[in-house]
């Protein structure tokens, strides 16, 4: 599976309180992900204020699992984010694509679906996540 997490409204807290603050929420997300991620999925920061996991042999019943831990851990600590548009505080939309793949560009393919998904959470008003099942053979 690729899970793709993004911080609703980071640009909001940018232009209000300086790229050094933006930068401190990335950091505090990224070590609660590290946190929550096992030693054998592969973690990276992608793009700007969005991380992939790419989780491998999860049930899609245990990345749902996953995302919704990540969230709950986020949401436990309360990052204030007076800005976001959608809590008062620091909140995550997220997308998962999860499915049997073979080669490198069945990868990308399971990117691109959950960039796809994660673009879903975002319009369906943030703060959520959504995905889905494939199979790429």
């Amino acid at each position: 599976a690729v899970c793709i997490f993004d911080l609703d409204d980071l640009k909001k807290a940018n232009d209000t309180f300086g790229h050094m603050e933006g930068d401190r929420l990335i950091e505090e997300f990224g070590a609660l992900l590290r946190a929550h991620t096992r030693e054998s999925d592969i973690l990276s920061r992608y793009g700007g204020d969005e991380f992939v996991c790419v989780c491998i042999g999860l049930t899609e019943k245990e990345i749902r699992t996953y995302i919704e831990g990540v969230r709950a851990r986020l949401h436990a600590r309360a990052i204030p984010h007076e800005k976001s548009l959608c809590s008062g505080e620091v909140t995550l939309s997220a997308g998962y694509a999860a499915g049997i793949v073979k080669t490198q560009i069945e990868v990308r393919q399971l990117l691109q679906l959950a960039d796809h998904e994660l673009y879903k959470s975002k319009n369906s008003g943030r703060n959520t996540f959504t995905g889905k099942r494939v199979d790429i053979l």
